[in-house]
């Protein structure tokens, strides 16, 4: 049966994998907070009843829109229900930097019903792309758009809307949302810092946008959530401040790719890959609070695609 209940995703060398992350430890002493995987999500591909192997993913509604690691097709799935719907991008050939420079991103129109649901591809690299599938017409279409921006993360889901870390002409970075029904960016703003080392962008339980800073002098962790967020307006107050240098940690500040907060325990939940030598990277889970450190190996894994942590709340939406 669907739940409303989240569940941790880690896509890790092309296979996506759930994780189980306890944290009762937190609020009662009888047990510490822990975490491991618990299992696989597969794909099958009916051409060849094959696992399909997947080299990016973002999620939306309850679906998964899941690039393909040989970089020909895009596949829409739903794990609840088993349902897929696979497409070809407008061009036979994806870029072979597809990851860092094109980013597909799943959203919907808010003012229909049933929902409208769309694909966006947005192409970052000498020039800038904007193409748009929709499901109705099962065609893509070609917007004209010149951005005084550029984006910088992984574009995370809100609500049928996206948003990424992104910069414009100056110095720090800016939240940059796009807007499904209107098919308009936007340029908001985020909390005020001029002496975090490393920023990273996150969603709360399809309600909320989180920011979270990195500062070296003094090694901290602040973390801000979103009290309001309207297509041209945000208001952020903050979440949690936690002092890494008092856990004694190894915890490495480049090394974070993701992270989720637990509003409820008030703790910060980090996936860091550490890249070695040999091409691959060093796996780590990190709950962080205020008066609280818990870590865990998760082993060495390919560090191509680049592994990553996000929240899926089952759906029985149908594609």
């Amino acid at each position: 049966k669907a739940s409303k209940q989240n569940i941790v995703v880690v896509l890790k060398e092309f296979r996506i994998y759930s994780m189980a992350i306890n944290l009762h430890g937190i609020c009662n002493n009888f047990a510490d907070p822990s975490m491991m995987v618990s299992g696989k999500l597969s794909i099958i591909d009916s051409r060849n009843d094959s696992e399909v192997d997947i080299s990016n993913i973002f999620q939306c509604d309850g679906l998964l829109l899941c690039t393909t690691k040989n970089k020909t097709r895009l596949v829409v799935w739903n794990p609840c229900t088993g349902q897929t719907k696979w497409i070809n991008p407008r061009n036979e050939y994806y870029h072979r930097y597809d990851v860092m420079y094109h980013k597909y991103v799943f959203g919907y129109e808010n003012n229909t019903s049933p929902r409208k649901y769309k694909i966006v591809r947005v192409f970052c690299g000498h020039i800038f792309q904007l193409e748009i599938y929709e499901f109705s017409s099962n065609s893509w279409r070609i917007l004209d758009f010149a951005p005084d921006w550029s984006l910088y993360s992984r574009g995370m889901p809100l609500k049928g809307n996206t948003y990424w870390l992104g910069r414009n002409k100056g110095p720090h970075f800016v939240l940059i949302s796009f807007n499904f029904t209107t098919e308009r960016f936007a340029c908001l703003c985020l909390p005020s810092r001029n002496d975090y080392k490393t920023v990273h962008l996150s969603v709360v339980r399809e309600e909320q946008l989180s920011v979270l800073y990195q500062r070296l002098d003094p090694f901290q962790i602040e973390v801000w959530v979103t009290n309001e967020i309207k297509p041209n307006f945000v208001s952020w107050s903050k979440f949690l401040t936690v002092d890494v240098n008092k856990f004694q940690t190894t915890y490495d500040l480049w090394s974070l790719v993701s992270f989720l907060i637990d509003v409820e325990k008030k703790v910060v939940v980090l996936y860091c890959a550490k890249y070695l030598r040999e091409g691959n990277c060093n796996n780590s889970v990190y709950i962080v609070g205020e008066d609280e450190y818990t870590e865990e190996d998760l082993g060495e894994s390919s560090s191509s695609p680049r592994p990553f942590m996000f929240t899926y709340v089952p759906s029985l939406v149908q594609i």
